[in-house]
């Protein structure tokens, strides 16, 4: 298994995928660019583990030169670790599958990125949305096998305390980090949406969890906007704080740009909370509008402003669409499907010579 990403969401299904082999009692070796030492971070444990501390000539010469016998695949997670794959695959003989997150494949890639895609086997992809994009955007790939394989809910070790809920405000929670991409989730924009929304709900609270260099910008806009205590960002939080912050809110909302999938729509659905999701992206498949939420256009404040007013003012509906959503996840978005899932996928393609 070939790493390379050292923030967001590509650690977390590296993570996931580690464990599926695992579970499957694969033998894994996994060759890292950016974790350092030549011992595995307490994350990759249990695994054999060369960390190349972002050095791409030791990445290189650990992907090539790592003796582990009898495997019979190498995986990218990556599409800009392609090239490095493609080679240690080329000298194991062995076939090469590629993982596909989102926007890092729908851009142009360079000479040696599309020479390591055009040695894949197979792309496995997080979602439909993210195989279409990536297909749209390289036509010369369109013929190359693609395998979608949905990601599931993560159990964030909380504790899940149903029963009568105490009297609290209505609350709409959004998860994601505060710089880069991660800005591009939607937050904003609810901030700008969030006056409308407390002269229409009075008392009604936003919490933004996540941390970065652009939670400065967006506090100054809630401050701007006279938002007050009804806006919390939450920073950083543990995933048993997080697990508790979901339980503790009603609403999941993220009318994001370009989701590739969307990890945090079925962590929120497994929860109970129904989805306000941009129709324009990956959210739309995880989250089924009427259903287990609402898709929106990012870019129209109306459709934002009256799904936030809908599900907030109507908890009833909101109950039913998140216990909706609570079916949805425990019939796609589980661990267990998603092992299921790539293990049909790595005993497809994962025989013979590339």
């Amino acid at each position: 298994m070939v790493t390379g990403v050292p923030d967001g969401g590509v650690p977390v299904v590296n993570r996931l995928i580690l464990d599926a082999a695992e579970a499957r009692g694969e033998p894994v070796t996994v060759v890292s660019l950016q974790d350092h030492g030549a011992s595995p971070a307490p994350h990759w444990s249990g695994h054999g583990f060369h960390g190349s501390g972002g050095s791409r000539l030791r990445f290189l010469a650990s992907a090539l030169g790592v003796r582990d016998p009898g495997r019979a695949l190498v995986l990218a997670t990556h599409a800009g670790l392609a090239p490095v794959a493609r080679a240690a695959a080329i000298v194991r003989r062995a076939p090469l599958l590629l993982f596909l997150h989102g926007v890092e494949a729908w851009g142009q890639q360079g000479v040696l990125d599309r020479w390591g895609i055009a040695g894949s086997r197979a792309l496995v992809t997080n979602s439909r949305f993210t195989l279409e994009e990536f297909r749209r955007s390289h036509p010369r790939f369109a013929t190359l096998p693609g395998e979608v394989c949905h990601l599931p809910a993560r159990p964030l070790g909380g504790v899940d305390s149903r029963g009568t809920p105490a009297p609290r405000p209505p609350r709409a929670i959004v998860v994601g980090r505060l710089w880069g991409r991660g800005l591009l989730k939607g937050q904003a924009q609810l901030l700008d949406a969030w006056p409308g929304v407390v002269r229409r709900i009075p008392g009604a609270e936003l919490w933004i969890v996540g941390e970065g260099d652009g939670r400065a910008g967006l506090e100054e806009r809630a401050r701007a906007l006279g938002l007050g205590s009804s806006v919390r960002f939450l920073g950083f939080v543990s995933d048993a704080a997080l697990d508790a912050a979901y339980r503790s809110c009603d609403v999941y909302a993220m009318p994001s740009r370009g989701e590739g999938f969307g990890l945090v729509f079925a962590e929120a659905m497994a929860r109970g909370l129904p989805c306000i999701a941009s129709r324009f992206d990956a959210g739309s498949e995880v989250v089924v509008d009427g259903e287990t939420g609402i898709h929106v256009d990012p870019d129209d404040p109306a459709e934002i402003l009256g799904s936030l007013l809908r599900l907030l003012g109507d908890r009833e509906a909101a109950r039913s669409m998140g216990e909706a959503g609570r079916r949805r996840a425990g019939e796609h978005f589980t661990v267990e499907r998603f092992r299921s899932r790539l293990g049909e996928i790595l005993a497809k393609y994962g025989g013979g010579e590339p």
